[in-house]
């Protein structure tokens, strides 16, 4: 009888939260009607950044290196295959690069595309 009695409990208190969030719609719902925009809560700010500040006290200037580009994977492909001679095939590309075959695959892709590389033989290329 307890079980019954706290499952009861636990539904009514289920169906007065959801009376609740319907009776906050429909009240959203009305003003929308009667042309009223719905009060939106006020977001809070995020917290303002801290400035690095040196040992002797003052504010520093974080700077980014000059002249330094992340190479990108269409670039270290081709780098390897200059390298070559007689051409180079993927797994040496994998190899030399670090890359997995998705993205040598997709690099010599657009290599080809923008006519950097031709392909002497299957799975072997060569710069032009």
């Amino acid at each position: 009888m307890k079980d019954l009695d706290a499952l009861l409990k636990a539904v009514a208190e289920g169906l007065e939260a959801m009376a609740e969030g319907i009776h906050s719609i429909a009240k959203k719902v009305g003003d929308l009607a009667k042309g009223q925009a719905p009060k939106k809560p006020a977001k809070a700010k995020p917290a303002a950044k801290k400035k690095a500040v040196a040992p002797s006290g003052k504010k520093t200037k974080k700077t980014k290196a000059v002249g330094t580009k992340a190479q990108t994977a269409p670039d270290k492909v081709l780098e390897v295959i200059k390298g070559s001679n007689n051409g180079v095939d993927n797994q040496t590309i994998i190899r030399e690069t670090g890359l997995n075959q998705k993205q040598v695959s997709s690099a010599l892709l657009r290599l080809k595309k923008y006519g950097k590389i031709k392909s002497v033989k299957r799975g072997v290329h060569t710069a032009i």
